[in-house]
């Protein structure tokens, strides 16, 4: 919030008016500094006199602002009544700032789960980063809009692989982190950055985490109704007025207290703050006391001579300055105008009072589980090996880049490859881990690692943009080759699903169903498969069967029917004889229903209705088959969960929003797009109406902002 601040020293002069008269003596440097008119044991009488004067102005000129600023009508901005009407406002979120109860609570839980840190070390350092993105996310929320309060740490102890600890060293903070870091580790962990005098394997840091929250926060609203809100310890709030999108305010706020202002609409939206400006003025309790002081300082000035001596002058100048406390209980006023993207309906100002801090004492692991080796770097070199828990060299510095990948104690491993007179130096470049009894580095079988599916498996490529298998990484095994491509897996189900073939690209439409042990669900003969809840829809490579399957890879449907649409709902699924064109209605035990649909063309069910057509005539028939809209439509667009979209035969530009039994809740004259969705409530009609023009309705006809659904 900008503020427009009265003369420096009379602000002063408020907390301790000695030390404001001399800030003011600041505008007359060539006369006296404020060291100076500490003590004045060594002006001349005529100096001393004229030394005076100038803080006597200096206070007449504060009491010019104060008077001015006090009879300062508020000034609104100018509404634009063309483009207020046309301009959608923005919102931000509203204030629901947690307290110190609440925060506490949300921490218990979620300081239990793990917090980790990874470090990169060097022959004479490591640098360190935790994760603590979680923890800040939450303690934001305990904080005002705009607040400086975050969550801060401190090292209290280390404890290292090798079973030694340490206290005493100290974290540097870094404002970046060095190449070899992860900088280009697709697995980096964005976090806090520090470097530590450690050069081996740290196992976990207990770190202190201090963070500030507020005890409780008082709201005010004000609006045309209510106006001002007076409270008994002197703490006013006054709506001055609304008007061309700004709000006018004045508040006297509690001392050791800070406030935050929304605008609000009618239905309680936040709306966006684009400027605000202020000036706070002294109570008058406070204005009288530095009357009272100028007075007694004029008096003295034109009395000047009675005074024998320059430290007599001086020590009666120090009797006039009024005692620190004076005041104390009275709260200076604060005129605000803050300008929003609309007019508010009303105001809301929450009122903080002083924060307490807060501390947790928290446990942190190394996110690289510790391994039997780690990665350092010879500063010397700029090489990378590998060390012991102890820090001593087992793997000797050799590789240009040795990366964290996704997998713990998997490695990306780069060397540039150079030729010395026509020899090339040995290569290496891809994923390695290290041998837990050789420890030795071992090649890893593929080119790219694209997804942990879980603490076993992993999904792999051969290189890029080339087919995906699935690899063990316990027993380095593949548990499905690499020959498949335009994948997509299941955990949760324990499926694979993806087409044969050996590049990205390839449409050879070979689609089948594996487990992800490699055991086979359905085989690789399907010229595409959906997946939709527990069913499976795949269509022969011929493209003219579809037929469904549970997850087992039954087949649900009769050979000489295919599926048309999917389960969803609890609906019946429509088949469609193959030899007769005639239609069917199966459940999801795949057994036929004794329902009779005698009708020349059937959709799939949309929340509990199908259309069904006979010639060119359209109706709808509802789960047990009965017709409930009758055939007397030009089209019926899908139901949705209240209402169909539908045009009657006898006037096809109309448009009828209908209910299940044929009942018209609503018309339009014409229409330019009808879109609807099955199973869904998110229709969009672009419909036309003669006072309106064309805008757009959802599901239920009512108006939406059409910018903003399309």
């Amino acid at each position: 919030m900008k503020r427009k601040w009265i003369f420096p020293g009379l602000i002063a002069l408020f907390f301790g008016l000695w030390c404001a008269v001399a800030v003011a003596t600041q505008n007359h440097p060539a006369d006296a500094t404020s060291e100076d008119f500490d003590d004045i044991s060594t002006l001349t009488m005529p100096e001393a006199k004229k030394h005076l004067d100038n803080i006597i102005t200096a206070i007449e000129q504060n009491f010019a602002i104060i008077d001015e600023l006090k009879n300062t009508r508020f000034e609104f901005g100018v509404a634009d009544t063309a483009s207020e009407s046309s301009k959608e406002p923005s919102y931000i979120p509203n204030f629901n700032m947690l307290t110190q109860k609440e925060i506490e609570q949300r921490l218990a839980v979620e300081i239990k789960k793990p917090i980790t840190f990874r470090q990169v070390i060097t022959s004479s350092n490591s640098q360190v980063e935790i994760n603590l993105h979680s923890l800040r996310e939450l303690v934001a929320q305990a904080q005002p809009p705009d607040s400086q309060l975050w969550l801060s740490y401190k090292i209290q102890r280390i404890y290292f692989a090798d079973g030694s600890e340490t206290n005493r060293a100290e974290p540097q903070a870094l404002n970046s982190i060095n190449y070899h870091s992860g900088e280009y580790d697709t697995e980096r962990l964005f976090g806090e950055r520090f470097r530590l005098p450690v050069n081996k394997p740290i196992a976990k840091i207990l770190i202190e985490l201090t963070y500030d929250a507020y005890p409780d926060y008082k709201k005010i609203v004000l609006n045309r109704n209510k106006t001002e809100v007076t409270f008994s310890n002197g703490e006013y709030y006054q709506l001055v007025g609304i008007q061309g999108g700004s709000a006018a305010m004045v508040i006297t706020e509690p001392k050791n207290s800070r406030y935050v202002i929304e605008g609000l609409t009618l239905e309680g939206k936040s709306l966006n703050k684009w400027s605000s400006n202020s000036y706070r003025l002294p109570s008058d309790e406070q204005i009288k006391i530095l009357r009272h002081y100028y007075q007694q300082l004029v008096e003295t000035r034109n009395n000047i001579d009675q005074y024998s001596n320059i430290s007599d002058l001086q020590a009666h100048l120090k009797s006039l300055i009024p005692p620190q406390n004076a005041a104390q209980n009275t709260l200076p006023r604060t005129n605000l105008s803050i300008h929003f993207d609309s007019n508010p309906d009303s105001i809301a100002i929450y009122t903080l009072g002083m924060p307490q801090k807060n501390t947790i004492i928290k446990e942190i692991e190394n996110s690289d589980s510790i391994q039997p080796l780690s990665i350092s770097q010879d500063t010397e070199s700029k090489l990378f090996g590998f060390i012991d828990k102890s820090g001593n060299w087992q793997i000797k510095p050799q590789f240009e880049g040795v990366f964290h990948t996704k997998v713990n104690g998997f490695y990306d491993i780069r060397m540039k490859t150079t030729s010395v007179q026509g020899t090339t130096s040995k290569e290496i470049d891809g994923y390695y881990f290290i041998d837990d009894k050789t420890k030795r580095l071992i090649k890893l079988p593929f080119g790219e690692l694209s997804k942990v599916i879980n603490n076993d498996l992993i999904l792999v490529q051969k290189e890029i943009n080339s087919s995906y298998g699935v690899y063990n990484v316990k027993n380095h095994q593949f548990v499905i080759p690499m020959e498949y491509v335009n994948v997509n897996i299941d955990i949760a189900n324990n499926q694979f699903i993806a087409s044969l073939g050996e590049k990205t690209n390839d449409y050879k439409r070979q689609y089948g169903v594996l487990t992800l042990q490699g055991k086979t669900i359905m085989p690789h003969k399907y010229e595409r498969i959906d997946k939709v809840d527990s069913f499976f829809y795949a269509t022969l490579s011929d493209g003219k069967q579809r037929n469904v399957y549970d997850l087992n890879g039954k087949q649900i449907n009769p050979n000489d029917y295919q599926s048309i649409g999917f389960f969803t709902n609890n609906q019946p699924l429509l088949l469609e004889h193959n030899q007769t064109g005639k239609y069917q209605l199966i459940n999801n035990k795949g057994q036929l229903l004794p329902i009779k649909l005698p009708y020349d063309g059937v959709s799939p069910f949309s929340n509990g209705m199908a259309v069904v057509r006979e010639g060119h005539k359209y109706g709808a028939i509802d789960i047990t088959g009965k017709l409930r809209i009758p055939l007397e439509y030009h089209s019926i667009h899908p139901f949705q969960k209240n209402l169909a979209a539908a045009q009657h035969a006898n006037k096809p530009r109309e448009v009828l929003l209908i209910d299940r039994n044929n009942k018209v809740i609503k018309r339009f004259a014409g229409y330019q797009r009808l879109s609807a969705k099955t199973n869904s409530n998110g229709a969009r009609y672009q419909v036309y109406d003669q006072s309106q023009g064309f805008y757009t309705v959802d599901a239920d006809g009512n108006r939406v902002n059409s910018e903003k659904q399309e």
